[in-house]
């Protein structure tokens, strides 16, 4: 799919997962000396060059994500090694080094975890919210049980989302493609009063079926979704700060169907198909006398106390509410 992206920013406000060490230069004739800034990852629970981490990391910054199109986490296959994606009936299905769910069961236990800011998602159906506004995503790859617990057995997913500063920033994207694609995001942020900070993002993404319904004539495997994020930080001091973040999503489109393109089971008298819609002859399209969908909704508190106890402890708190109501409208008389 063909795109085109206009970012307008407010400021030179780059979220990027590299730490604010200069680079320096020496002239010595003909021969120049370097110093790399530092990529600092948080995969260990704490900040920790990635040089100094064991495990496998992969850490995707801000401008890698705007510059390869990234909206969710199936567009992460297309640039992080050993990692792919499958949906199956509304479901994320992440694989890591080949390990992930084997079951489109809805209810069952992931094998490669999800966290936003710290926080775990644990339902597949809930991992398929949108990319937006982030400052870096970590992929941890291998089991990681000992720091994140169950489901975590092929790896971690980190979403770490951009934060307010103390300097007033924001950007405005409009994304436009083939398909009627139409994408909106913006974000603003910054200080209220000295010791409290803000930063407000949102995300609408529209575009038209990738395939038609021949029964119906409307369209399959379109895209609805609008999101937000506000985020609100008060300073009790350099060494003690909370961090309150509300999210909301919204989904409601004809996508997240299962195409069938001719008869599952020949054959069987017992699993002959029954609709009235046939097989459609294009495999973009689905051909059912009911219309696919899936509708979508979901939002989330979470509260993060973080207090810097002495130059070598801190203690940090995450607690965390989460909704979440789906539904998938699916025509499984195997037509």
């Amino acid at each position: 799919m063909n795109a085109s992206t206009l970012s307008v920013r407010a400021s030179v406000a780059l979220a990027i997962a590299c730490a604010a060490v200069p680079v320096f230069s020496q002239d010595a004739g003909d021969n120049e000396i370097f110093e790399l800034e530092e990529i600092v990852v948080t995969a260990t629970k704490r900040e920790s060059g990635i040089q100094d981490v064991t495990s496998a990391v992969a850490a995707i910054d801000a401008e890698r994500i705007l510059d390869a199109q990234v909206n969710n986490l199936q567009d992460l296959q297309v640039i992080v090694p050993s990692v792919n994606f499958g949906n199956d009936f509304n479901q994320a299905k992440i694989f890591v080094r080949g390990v992930g769910a084997n079951t489109s069961t809805t209810g069952n236990a992931t094998a490669v975890a999800l966290h936003v800011d710290g926080a775990v998602v644990s339902r597949a159906e809930a991992q398929l919210t949108s990319l937006f506004d982030l400052q870096r995503v970590e992929v941890l790859r291998g089991p990681q049980g000992t720091l994140y617990g169950r489901n975590a057995t092929g790896g971690s997913i980190n979403l770490v989302t951009a934060k307010p500063t103390r300097d007033y920033e924001g950007y405005a994207r409009v994304t436009a493609g083939n398909y009627d694609l139409l994408n909106l995001e913006a974000a603003f942020g910054g200080p209220l009063t000295d010791n409290l900070l803000f930063r407000v993002a949102v995300k609408d993404e529209n575009r038209g079926g990738f395939g038609v319904n021949p029964v119906s004539g409307a369209d399959v495997d379109d895209l609805n979704r609008s999101m937000a994020r506000a985020h609100l930080q008060y300073n009790f001091s350099d060494s003690l700060s909370y961090l309150l973040t509300g999210e909301y999503f919204r989904q409601d489109d004809s996508s997240g169907a299962v195409h069938y393109l001719r008869a599952s089971f020949p054959g069987v008298p017992r699993l002959a198909p029954l609709g009235e819609g046939g097989y459609a002859t294009n495999p973009r399209d689905l051909a059912s006398e009911v219309q696919p969908g899936t509708q979508t909704k979901t939002w989330a508190l979470t509260g993060t106390l973080r207090a810097q106890l002495t130059d070598t402890l801190s203690l940090t708190n995450i607690t965390n509410f989460r909704d979440f109501r789906t539904s998938l409208f699916q025509d499984l008389d195997l037509s």
